[in-house]
């Protein structure tokens, strides 16, 4: 089998489109995005964020470009109830920059 072409390459979001050659023919597209710099970044901001909840504004979570786009398209990010309970979950922890709930 070939090695992967890339396609496209965005190092601000960190996208890596890749193009295969099956072994039967066909092809495939591959979409990876690298976010493992995004979560070591969260860690740091959670483990460093006051406890707490005083004040107007709290730096809360940060998702990578492809994670957004697939919560707008799943409407969660326009339904703030939902995304609200999105970030809640247990699953979603390593997106947020502070404990606690939203």
């Amino acid at each position: 089998m070939n090695e992967p072409r890339i396609l496209a390459r965005d190092r601000i979001t960190g996208k890596l489109v890749l193009f295969h050659v099956l072994p039967d023919g066909r092809f495939a597209v591959e979409t990876r995005v690298d976010v493992e710099p995004i979560l070591e970044q969260n860690q740091v901001l959670r483990n460093n964020a006051p406890s707490g909840w005083k004040g107007d504004t709290h730096w809360v979570a940060s998702i990578d470009m492809v994670q957004h786009q697939q919560l707008r398209n799943e409407g969660r990010i326009q339904d703030h109830g939902d995304f609200k309970k999105w970030l809640n979950d247990q699953a979603n922890s390593k997106w947020r920059t502070k404990r606690g709930k939203v």
